[in-house]
């Protein structure tokens, strides 16, 4: 239970930041959305621990390796 809470505030948290700019001109923006949905997902997993440091760092540092694994270009 306490991981799910931590989870879904670190995607509330996802939310309310302002998203880098990605680009991939081989995809369409409705897939680069729905590529973004699920690495930040994956990036709230990946960083919900307890007494974390640097949270939200180590949060954009695992979204922004996700996104370039799919093939997208991540400026901020």
């Amino acid at each position: 239970m306490r991981l799910f809470v931590c989870v879904a505030l670190s995607a509330l948290l996802l939310g309310c930041s302002g998203q880098p700019k990605v680009v991939n001109p081989n995809k369409p923006g409705s897939a680069a959305q729905a590529d973004y949905d699920e690495c930040r997902g994956r990036a709230a997993v990946a960083t919900a621990m307890p007494g974390a440091k640097d949270h939200e760092e180590a949060l954009q540092k695992v979204l922004d390796e996700c996104m370039k694994a799919k093939g997208y270009e991540v400026t901020k």
